[in-house]
């Protein structure tokens, strides 16, 4: 986080953990108090004061249509929020991404031996995380969910990763679904290899590659706002 902050030039930068899969993530929503303060958290730190009611509703039935039917979950959430008209992201990275936990791309043979992660590694990872949720599940694999209405993102990957297909593959759905999507391939490089910024000149590119994009966006939808 400190590292992209630097690049893009941003004083104040929010790092969020991992949930470990859709069990937890229906708890934490289903949990008033946590939906209480949530709301509080992104009216503080996004100056979102006006639409505190908005999301405040929007949560709300969140909640009980989650009670209701808890396998409409992730469509509920997703189409919600975003027809309600709350505030998206201005604009995302993705450094490396894991958008398939099922790990069926060929990419996960085709550089098995050449990606830095243990061979298999992916497979007891993804059993971890999804635990006993469907792996295809869009809030546990980005790539089998709908794409419209998200913002400018870009996503950067090596040519060396088992994740490389699943890059190219998410990129070419969000462009067909009308997302400003930027993929950059890298040759050579290995998962999240911007991260090894200042050591390695290439991580150096990578990174100041993040921050460019991100100061781009903001700046075009500040010109945009302003008009």
């Amino acid at each position: 986080m400190e590292q992209i902050a630097d690049a893009t030039d941003i004083a104040k930068g929010t790092l969020y953990n991992y949930f470990p899969a859709k069990e937890a993530i229906l708890a934490a929503y289903l949990d008033q108090e946590s939906v209480a303060r949530n709301i509080e958290r992104i009216v503080r730190l996004r100056g979102l004061a006006d639409t505190r009611s908005r999301l405040t509703a929007s949560l709300a039935e969140l909640i009980e249509a989650v009670r209701a039917r808890p396998d409409m979950f992730e469509k509920y959430f997703t189409y919600r929020m975003r027809d309600r008209g709350l505030p998206l992201p201005r604009a995302a990275v993705a450094s490396s991404p894991w958008l398939d936990l099922t790990c069926s791309a060929d990419s996960y043979r085709r550089n098995a031996r050449k990606d830095i992660s243990l061979l298999g590694s992916w497979d007891v990872w993804s059993r971890y995380y999804a635990g006993t949720a469907n792996p295809r599940d869009p809030w546990i694999s980005p790539l089998y969910g709908g794409l419209a209405g998200l913002p400018p993102i870009l996503i950067q990957v090596g040519t060396n990763e088992i994740m490389l297909d699943d890059a190219v593959g998410f990129t070419e759905l969000a462009r067909d679904a009308g997302v400003d999507a930027t993929l950059r391939v890298w040759p050579g490089m290995v998962h999240c290899f911007a991260f090894f910024s200042p050591m390695v000149p290439e991580a150096t590119a990578g990174m100041n590659e993040m921050g460019a994009f991100i100061r781009a966006k903001l700046e075009h939808a500040t010109a945009a706002a302003g008009r």
